[in-house]
This record gives structure tokens, sequence and C-alpha cells, in this order.
């Protein structure tokens, strides 16, 4: 059922107050915020170390051998901005933090560990590159993170569904995927 994911209908009973559609609200503005932040991040990294990041989207590019037609901009614009963000949350964040909060009590462990996986499984977008996948692997388990508390303080998905949905399409439309 759509509840054993952790989903749940706006005013089901669980909650004094259902803030529901407001903790969504903030979850996107709050994707927007660290979007903005992680550039400012990035542009500080390499200023303060002389880094060359310009390769970071490099791993997310469409394949050189896919035409730039529209049909193949559509296909994959839904599989970045809906089919992924919404089945990596169902996965990580419902049913892998689901199962793990019914075997050990401690919020480390059932927040921790999904973000960890989380980070790993976007290795493959840096491209090959070991230095970008490290930045990769950290940057996308920080954001596991703040997803992890996001479904902890609303006790559903549906925010992290729209902050992580809002983070690809800005990734999308804005750098370029």
């Amino acid at each position: 059922s759509l509840r054993a994911l952790g989903l749940r209908a706006s005013g089901e009973p669980g909650r004094a107050v259902d803030l529901q559609g407001s903790y969504v609200l903030l979850a996107v503005f709050g994707a927007y915020a660290c979007v903005l932040g992680y550039a400012g991040a990035v542009t500080l990294i390499e200023q303060a170390t002389g880094a060359d990041l310009s390769g970071i989207m490099e791993g997310n590019q469409i394949p050189a051998d896919l035409p730039r037609t529209l049909g193949v901009w559509i296909v994959v614009g839904l599989a970045t901005v809906v089919a992924a963000p919404l089945g990596e949350e169902l996965f990580f964040r419902g049913y892998l933090t689901q199962q793990l909060a019914a075997r050990f009590n401690h919020p480390l462990v059932w927040g921790l560990v999904p973000s960890v996986v989380f980070g790993l499984a976007h290795v493959g977008n840096a491209g090959g590159d070991p230095q970008l996948t490290i930045y990769y692997v950290v940057a996308t388990g920080m954001i596991g993170l703040i997803l992890a508390a996001t479904v902890w303080r609303t006790g559903g998905l549906a925010a992290a569904m729209g902050f992580h949905t809002v983070n690809n399409l800005t990734g999308f439309t804005v750098a370029g995927y």
C-alpha cells in the first residue's frame, strides 16, 4: 500500500496539525536554496583551492551518440525530473528507511545508512573522474541526509519528493543535463 511506502493522505490521523502542504512548499524553496548554495560552494572551492571543477556536469550530459531531438529531451527530462526522484524517494526514504527503522530504533541507522547508499548510487554522475566521484558521493549523501530529515519531520514522503523533483528539475533546466 502507499501508506507502507511512507505516503499518507493529507489530514490522516497521527498529526495534531497537518502541515503537509506547507512542508512541500518549504521543500521546494529549500531545494532552490540548496541549488544556489551548491553553486556558491563550488565557486568558493574553485577560488580558494584553484581546483578546476568545470567537469562536474560532464557525467550528467545526454550521451553524444543520442540525437538532440525534442523526443530525446522529453524522455530524458521525464526520467530525470519525474521517474528518478519519485522512484529514489520511494526506495531510499520509503522502503529502505522503514525496513531499517523496523529493526533499529536509532535515527542514525535508519537516517544515515540510506543516505550513504543514496550517495553511492550516484557514483556514475562523475563521468569516471575519481576526484569528482568523491565529490558526487559526498554531496549526494548530504542531500540524502536532508531528505531523510525532511521525511522524519513531516512523517511522509511528499515533501522529500517535492524537494528532490525540484532539485532535478533545476539541474535539468539550469545546469544543463
